[in-house]
């Protein structure tokens, strides 16, 4: 009777522990599938900043492009508090103290130059004025003449040659008549006269008419060839000296313009070295850097230096290159995130949006009307080139006009764990920057999330992990926590979980929707009140394991997909990544491999494969 009795027993407790075997697993941690109410969030990690930074950076010009311009010979600590004027950075001037010396000897000597040019050109031009004021004498003296001779000697000899000619008229016609009486008194019957006295007398009448034609025909000549031939000889004498004078001022010019060109060249040389030298004076005063304001001295890095190999350093004796950005001093009361989002999730980050309002063209027109307008072009001038005069400052903030906020932020500080600061989405790079070294192929996108209020003890480059507020679901959906999802990237939003059934454990495909850092929304596969396996990597075989992308989580590392990428080891284990690359706990990770997508806005898996950023706070896809 006990025989039958035990054997029932044991058959029992077989078909029981047989048909229940898949039922009871306290290995498997469950979760009942209910309505949830999803805000959709982005989450990435960054750095510090101000949003205010006056930075400094190397003025000195470089000798060829490309090249180092000078070297630091001396620089203050990263993080000293300074004031107005103190010292930050002393360059290498060595090079330019030389260049210094030896351009004051070019100075003197072209200003030597310059002295010469102007004692000859006054030399030149005198001896060029003394030519002309003897040449224009020459022809004065000549023109007198001319005058004279025409106004007086000229008629001085008509009037004595008129007289001779009257003159001898006169006695031609007294030896006419003698002559005549003498004739009638020689005839024969009266003998008053001799023959002979006749004869001479007729004589004599030839001789007076003789003179007379003689001295009409000098009169005639000194009218019409005498005075001809000194007119034109005494022009002459005034044309030699007047083209001698004509010649004297044209040489005068030529002297004038050559020395004057001797004069200037001397004078633009001069100017021109000295031009030099100043600019070497400049050069000089251009190494020796001075706090613009009063703040904290923070050392500038590249975007690009941060993941470099060789990174630019900031350092005593390090080279310096022309318009490097070499210090900082940030408005500490002003201060934001830079952080970066990644491509699949950025065009759901929406940013302040603003406007010109036109005011530096405003400011400075109304500065050049006004009426003292040596002010206003002095002012004018230091508005438009001088960024950081107070003026500047405090009036180019109405430069830009906000008429649309960013989305809302929240940022958690690792130096302040129990703080959550308030902020907003303040700009969005609209080209990509790469990731990083390990993650060229990442395409992510610089975001400036702007800090709203301020908090005392914030220093730029504290690491700061950012929530961005994308959105919210209008109603409940179904929804369940991402460790629940299995899945790779080539799946898409088709992915598969356990469910509990009465049979035990069953794998069932599910159909992915919206999803944040915690939840992801099915929209097929599952329903309300279904209880799924939260950590299915324990009913999977390791080929199972490799197939779905999940491998354990071990030491704290969070995996996901099948990505290289490693979770940050932080102050806990990081969840394991069952395809949607879950987070692990904030903390100072390592440095991890490609860079996964952060969980938002899209299904688990829908970015590139890898596991969760190299810190491990912000999730993966």
């Amino acid at each position: 009777m006990l025989v039958p009795i035990v054997a029932a027993g044991i058959s029992f407790g077989g078909w029981y522990l047989f048909s229940h075997k898949n039922t009871n697993r306290p290995d498997l941690i469950l979760h009942t599938v209910k309505l949830e109410k999803m805000q959709i969030t982005i989450t990435e990690r960054g750095s510090l900043e101000s949003s205010d930074n006056n930075e400094l950076s190397c003025a000195v010009k470089a000798k060829s492009p490309n090249a180092p311009a000078t070297s630091i010979r001396w620089v203050i600590d990263n993080g000293t508090i300074v004031r107005k004027g103190d010292r930050l950075i002393d360059l290498d001037d060595s090079t330019l103290q030389d260049q210094h010396n030896d351009q004051e000897i070019k100075v003197v000597g072209a200003l030597g130059l310059l002295r010469q040019a102007e004692q000859q050109y006054l030399i030149d031009v005198s001896e060029a004025e003394g030519a002309i004021k003897k040449a224009q004498t020459d022809v004065d003296v000549a023109t007198i003449t001319l005058k004279e001779y025409q106004d007086g000697q000229f008629q001085q000899l008509s009037i004595d040659a008129e007289n001779k000619v009257t003159m001898a008229a006169s006695d031609l016609a007294m030896w006419e008549e003698r002559a005549a009486w003498s004739d009638r008194m020689s005839r024969p019957g009266r003998q008053y006269v001799t023959a002979s006295q006749a004869e001479a007398d007729q004589a004599r009448l030839l001789s007076a008419r003789l003179t007379l034609n003689n001295l009409e025909k000098q009169l005639e000549v000194l009218s019409k060839l005498t005075k001809e031939k000194m007119q034109t000889d005494l022009q002459g004498k005034i044309d030699e000296p007047q083209r001698v004078l004509d010649r004297a001022k044209l040489q005068y010019k030529a002297k004038e313009i050559k020395a004057a060109s001797v004069l200037e060249t001397a004078k633009l040389t001069y100017e021109k070295e000295l031009m030099k030298l100043r600019d070497i004076d400049r050069e000089i005063d251009k190494c020796y850097l001075r706090a613009p304001q009063s703040g904290m001295v923070v050392y500038y890095v590249e975007e690009r230096a941060r993941w470099s190999a060789t990174p630019t350093m900031i350092a005593q004796g390090e080279s310096v290159k022309e318009g490097q950005k070499l210090i900082s001093i940030p408005d500490l009361k002003h201060m934001q995130v830079n952080a970066r989002v990644h491509e699949a999730m950025v065009s759901h980050v929406r940013a302040d949006v603003t406007i010109d309002t036109g005011y530096t063209e405003a400011v400075n027109t109304a500065l050049l009307f006004t009426p003292n307008p040596l002010i206003g072009v002095t002012t004018y001038a230091a508005f438009q080139t001088d960024l950081h005069t107070p003026f500047s400052l405090e009036n180019r903030r109405y430069e830009k006009k906000r008429i649309s906020r960013g989305l809302e932020a929240t940022v958690r500080l690792n130096a302040f764990a129990g703080r959550q600061l308030k902020g907003h989405v303040k700009h969005v790079d609209t080209v990509a920057s790469q990731a990083d070294l390990f993650g060229s192929d990442v395409k992510v996108y610089k975001t400036i999330i702007s800090i709203d209020e301020s908090m005392e003890g914030l220093r730029p480059g504290m690491d700061a992990y950012i929530t961005i507020h994308v959105d919210s679901l209008p109603e409940p959906v179904v929804a369940i926590p991402l460790q629940a999802v299995m899945g790779t990237v080539e799946m898409g939003s088709k992915r598969k979980c356990f469910v509990m059934t009465p049979d035990g454990p069953e794998m069932r495909e599910i159909t992915l929707g919206m999803t944040n850092e915690k939840l992801v929304e099915v929209k097929e596969g599952l329903q309300e009140g279904d209880v799924v396996v939260l950590n299915p990597v324990v009913l999977l075989s390791e080929k199972q394991r490799m197939e779905y992308g999940t491998l354990p989580a071990q030491s704290g590392k969070g995996y996901g997909g099948k990505g290289k990428g490693r979770g940050g080891e932080g102050a806990g284990p990081g969840a394991a990544g069952p395809g949607a690359g879950a987070p692990g706990t904030p903390g100072a990770g390592k440095r991890g491999g490609k860079r996964g997508a952060p969980g938002a806005g899209m299904p688990p898996g829908g970015a590139p494969k890898g596991g969760a950023p190299k810190a491990g706070g912000a999730p993966g896809s």
